[in-house]
């Protein structure tokens, strides 16, 4: 198992560290997001994951911030917000619209 394989699991079950937290937010919001668009939706599914177990306001919205975003030039980072806010939000298994 990989490293990040390794904090997805422990971030379903709501067990990472506060400093993983910080690299997860790190990583949501990059300097140049069309170089690091894989591990943005890695860092996205996450702090999904995570929200499903945890609360952080700040995570909550850094996601509907991107979700929302109009200048996100890639629609399947939005999709990934969209799918982590609803995991987040207890919404799991319901159908998701993607228009937000």
């Amino acid at each position: 198992m990989s490293d990040i394989e390794d904090l997805e699991r422990r971030a379903r079950g709501g067990a990472i560290t506060t400093a993983e937290l910080e690299m997860v937010r790190v990583h949501l919001c990059p300097a140049d997001p069309s170089s690091r668009q894989m591990a943005r939706k890695r860092a996205i599914a996450i702090a999904g994951a995570y929200l499903e177990h945890a609360s952080d306001v700040g995570l909550i919205f850094e996601l509907i911030r991107i979700a929302e975003d109009s200048d996100e030039p890639d629609a399947a980072v939005k999709d990934a917000a969209v799918r982590a806010l609803a995991r987040a939000t207890g919404y799991r298994g319901q159908p998701v619209r993607m228009d937000l």
